[in-house]
């Protein structure tokens, strides 16, 4: 018995006299898609991989492809929409289009954009400008929701750059507070740091967030905050960036009156930035790795709303993919095939190309703990010295203290592997730390000799 024909788009039974490979109903519709403007898709026809990945890339040349390659369009036509066509619906030839499909440079003019969007149908929300009085952030609440909503890993159908930012907020806050809170919190000792130092979670108010507090018998603090995220931008990540800054800043110098009772003042937060999936790749990974060290940038000191301000951000960082973005005081550490790394004054970020031989996250942070342990011990000598007072320093904490600082930050370890010694070196350069241990092995060395 003939096995039942059936259309190959819709695939309801062909008639028995239709020797087509299409029903009539479908005939019609490509005969129309062929002849007239394009049709208008549901969103559902957006959401494949090829267009997901076109999305990601900020390049409407790779939207075209993914359009013309379209399984429906490949159902539907029996191949992928032709060049020709699409150009007609755009009022560009077949070489117009094709040149734009390969222009590893895309287009970036906004009415060009705008109007390729409207012809096709494209989404907005998918897209990464805003099309006339369709805005992506309809309002403010809902920029803020967005954009500080954490993203799972595990979400590879959203297109976002997923991250685990690491905030590190130091303070000196006294060798004999150190002393005393370590029972009191019963903290326990670290095996992988260079001295006497003790860890303990602490809770956090926002969900997602792990915090740790850990200590050096010097009389430093640090806040360890963690936390998963994920945004479709650079300028989203920037924005929040910023708030929850301010947030973060407020609820460890509530730690520190409330728990640790000092009234020392927490000063700045460190964000580390492991890279664990980003959307860009060649030179736009190292210029997005370069702008997610030093998110602030992208922002206007001003901005009135959040919505303002990631409008703004969103054209500065068009502006960076599509010139590049140099700036000399940053640093950059990685292995080609391996690991690529930024360093810079406000912040550091890693991602390992082959997770197998690059840096661990260990490794990373522990060094970023060392040397903002060291970096508050320094601050405080050197505000004590400003301030007209002489340091009250333990002896045991004084010069030879200061002199084991200085080794242990600049000298490379026989264990390390060679994957450390770039990044030593390009945090050292980028921090300042060495010049700050050397400054306050000055003082020490000068209380020493005034004795």
């Amino acid at each position: 018995m003939e096995a039942e024909r059936r259309c190959q788009s819709c695939r309801v039974p062909l008639a028995a006299d239709n020797t087509a490979r299409l029903c009539g109903r479908c005939r019609r519709e490509q005969h129309d898609q062929l002849g007239s403007a394009p049709v208008r898709y549901n969103r559902e026809f957006f959401e494949t991989d090829a267009f997901r990945a076109a999305f990601q890339s900020r390049n409407m040349g790779r939207v075209f492809t993914a359009y013309r390659n379209h399984p429906r369009h490949l159902t539907l036509f029996g191949k992928a929409l032709n060049q020709e066509t699409l150009g007609r619906w755009l009022g560009l030839n077949q070489a117009q289009v094709s040149k734009i499909e390969r222009n590893s440079r895309p287009e970036t003019r906004l009415d060009i954009l705008i109007d390729w969007s409207k012809i096709l149908h494209l989404p907005p929300e998918m897209l990464w400008f805003d099309m006339p009085a369709q805005s992506r952030f309809v309002s403010d609440h809902q920029a803020r929701q967005e954009s500080s909503t954490p993203i799972s890993f595990n979400d590879s159908q959203s297109p976002t750059f997923q991250l685990r930012n690491h905030k590190l907020i130091p303070v000196f806050v006294g060798v004999e507070r150190i002393e005393r809170i370590i029972p009191y919190l019963k903290m326990t000792r670290q095996a992988d740091q260079w001295t006497a130092c003790y860890r303990c979670e602490l809770s956090h108010p926002r969900d997602g967030i792990a915090a740790d507090l850990w200590v050096w018998s010097f009389g430093v603090a640090i806040f360890h905050l963690v936390e998963d995220i994920g945004f479709p931008s650079l300028a989203s990540f920037a924005v929040w960036h910023r708030r929850v800054y301010d947030e973060q800043m407020a609820w460890a110098s509530e730690i520190v009156h409330s728990v640790l009772a000092s009234d020392a003042q927490v000063q700045y937060a460190m964000p580390v930035n492991w890279l664990v999936r980003p959307l860009w790749s060649g030179p736009e990974l190292l210029t997005a790795m370069r702008v997610l060290s030093m998110p602030r940038m992208l922002l206007q000191r001003d901005a009135e709303t959040e919505t303002a301000d990631l409008a703004r951000a969103e054209l500065v960082e068009r502006a960076l993919f599509r010139d590049g973005f140099e700036q000399p005081d940053i640093a950059e550490f990685g292995v080609k095939g391996i690991s690529v790394g930024v360093a810079s004054w406000p912040g550091v970020v890693y991602h390992p190309v082959a997770p197998t031989r690059a840096l661990t996250e260990e490794e990373l942070v522990g060094f970023e703990l060392s040397i903002q342990a060291v970096w508050s011990y320094c601050d405080w000598l050197r505000s004590e010295v400003e301030a007209g007072h002489d340091p009250h320093v333990p002896s045991q904490y004084g010069w030879p203290l200061v002199r084991t600082m200085r080794s242990v930050v600049t000298n490379p370890r026989p264990e390390e592997s060679s994957q450390v010694l770039p990044m030593r070196t390009a945090i050292l350069e980028t921090s300042g730390v060495t010049e700050h241990v050397k400054q306050a092995a000055e003082t020490l060395l000068a209380l020493r000799n005034e004795v």
